[in-house]
């Protein structure tokens, strides 16, 4: 599973391309009991993560992840989003996601930033599972102009455009560069206790570049796929 940690993006000049600067912390662990391996019972627990601001200042965001009592494994977390963004006074609720077996019951999440345009808040999801190591992170992202939340099928994506199945892993690195395009860390999806890959899609880690505008996703080598399901 993914711990609390802190990973930091190097920084770059803000050319079109190219990331902004930005520190991306990975979404935090909440749980009803004490950190991991343990398993003493501690009780319920709500987090609300930092507000994430627009340059501009007129848009904010944070996450809510509440653990309480209750499902099979003891404890089970709801996740919220809610964002402001000068259209109304406060912040109201843009997405919730209760527990599941299929959708992950110890689940975080944690706004990353909001596009240069203005439009898409990028949102790290995490997928976790108590007393399980199935889990991962997942692309949320707030679109501002149609008021809706939208979840990329970033492993369909790579599937389509390489033409075979792949078990991705994204990385928690995720940012927005000065094109309001989204940047992706992917890789082979290792098990733990495993040497090798599920798959074989990508060599090592590879940076791809999602932009919701066109509705279309490419690798390095800048070859483009359309998705016209992601296309606004």
């Amino acid at each position: 599973m993914y711990r609390l940690a802190l990973i930091y993006l190097l920084c770059f000049t803000c050319r079109t391309g190219e990331s902004l600067q930005v520190s991306v912390p990975v979404a935090p662990w909440v749980s009803c009991y004490e950190d991991p391996p343990s398993t003493v019972w501690k009780g319920p627990k709500t987090v609300r993560t930092p507000p994430i601001m627009s340059s501009d200042g007129g848009m904010k965001a944070y996450a809510q992840i509440e653990a309480r009592k209750g499902g099979p494994m003891g404890c089970e977390n709801t996740v919220r989003l809610f964002v402001s963004t000068g259209d109304s006074a406060g912040f109201r609720q843009v997405f919730i996601q209760k527990d599941s077996p299929l959708n992950g019951n110890a689940n975080s999440m944690l706004p990353i930033g909001w596009s240069p345009d203005g439009r898409w808040l990028l949102v790290q999801f995490a997928i976790e599972n108590y007393a399980s190591d199935f889990g991962g992170i997942d692309v949320l992202v707030y679109d501002r102009g149609k008021n809706r939340t939208i979840r990329p099928d970033v492993n369909y994506m790579i599937k389509t455009a390489l033409k075979q199945d792949c078990w991705i892993n994204i990385g928690s690195q995720m940012s927005f560069d000065a094109s309001s395009r989204i940047h992706l860390r992917l890789a082979d999806f290792i098990d733990e206790g495993d040497d090798e890959p599920q798959t074989h899609c990508f060599h090592g880690e590879e940076e791809w570049v999602l932009d919701l505008k066109k509705g279309t996703m490419h690798d390095h080598s800048g070859k483009v796929i359309l998705f016209p399901h992601i296309h606004q």
